[in-house]
């Protein structure tokens, strides 16, 4: 009678440690939920994107976890997976946001008409070459970054990285007409290609300047872009 007793009393103590496991289980999981719940949707799915701009940018797509994402928040872990299926979902977000930020820069600067549409072009780059010395010329371009880190790994956020590279050849591609119409640039000028070749020639010294930690392979740019090719002799 004794042993069956000591037996009923263990097994009675396993049984209470699996319910008081599931209650803090679900106490947890209630928690995390009103979090989610009080915090204003957009404002946590805000702070979401806006810490992957900024992990991203210091530590690249693969080096950064879910954990460091939310703690740079200041939100639940959860609260993740509330809002996006995937990293990979995520990192589309994050580069829409970027895309978005990048087009606010450059109306500011290249929508500037008391300037000829070339000098507010080149204003747009030397702006730029500021703001990586400001870095250190430590991060490089944040879609060139991911575009290296993701190219054979994530179709999704490529196509997503391409439609932002895109997007930033019809700005330029827009203050190019404007030079032509001026009379900076040659009629005959192939304006899509030259905005493409302007892109892709900074893209090229950027990753050459992460190397190099100055500003000469950007100099270069600026000095062959603008004395050389972006002339009315242009063609």
């Amino acid at each position: 009678m004794v042993i069956i007793i000591k037996k009923l009393t263990g097994r009675l103590r396993i049984s209470i440690l699996v319910i008081e496991s599931q209650i803090n289980l679900f106490v947890r999981s209630a928690l995390i939920c009103s979090l989610v719940l009080v915090m204003p949707k957009e404002n946590v799915r805000e702070k979401l994107i806006e810490a992957g701009l900024k992990v991203f940018w210091s530590r690249g797509f693969n080096a950064a976890g879910i954990k460091e994402l939310v703690e740079t928040a200041g939100v639940p872990k959860g609260s993740f997976y509330h809002y996006f299926d995937s990293k990979e979902a995520f990192a589309q977000a994050v580069v829409e946001r970027y895309a978005c930020s990048s087009k606010e820069m450059h109306s500011q600067i290249l929508h500037n008409r008391s300037l000829s549409p070339l000098t507010r072009l080149r204003h747009y780059f030397e702006a730029l070459t500021i703001d990586y010395e400001q870095m250190a010329f430590a991060k490089g371009c944040f879609l060139g970054n991911l575009s290296l880190e993701l190219a054979d790994h994530s179709t999704s956020v490529c196509q997503c990285l391409e439609t932002a590279f895109s997007g930033w050849e019809e700005v330029i591609t827009q203050v190019l007409v404007e030079a032509v119409d001026c009379g900076e640039l040659s009629p005959e000028t192939d304006i899509a290609s030259l905005a493409a070749f302007c892109v892709n020639s900074w893209e090229g010294a950027l990753v050459r300047m992460k190397a190099a930690r100055n500003a000469q392979p950007l100099q270069v740019f600026l000095s062959i872009i603008f004395n050389q090719i972006l002339t009315r002799k242009q063609s």
